[in-house]
């Protein structure tokens, strides 16, 4: 738990420190503001991943991809390969996020 809590926070700070410094935080703890590049897209989808489906479940589908499609980022995880003689079943998380405004716009696990 303590651990958990401890990856919590940086990953918190991370997204803190790499968003502009317009962005803020409101009260429901969503960020708020324009969203100025991939990494710090990336950033704000794998905290609210991690919210959703827990730490290690974010943490299985890294990298994460980020594009910019008509002012919404789009942010997707990697389906890790399968050990040898294995099929991968699954599916990858998505994550959209508005440019602008910085609300996310849908998150998605694919099965």
């Amino acid at each position: 738990m303590k651990i958990q809590s401890f990856f919590i926070g940086w990953v918190f700070s991370l997204a803190f420190m790499s968003c502009s410094n317009t962005q803020m935080k409101n009260s429901t703890g969503r960020y708020r503001g324009p969203i100025p590049d991939s990494a710090a897209a990336i950033t704000i989808a794998e905290m609210e991943l991690a919210s959703k489906y827990g730490i290690e479940e974010m943490k299985h589908q890294r990298p994460y991809h980020a594009f910019l499609r008509e002012d919404v980022w789009i942010i997707y995880g990697s389906l890790s390969p399968a050990p040898k003689g294995w099929m991968r079943v699954g599916g990858v998380a998505e994550v959209r996020i508005s440019k602008k405004t910085g609300r996310i716009l849908s998150v998605v696990q694919e099965e």
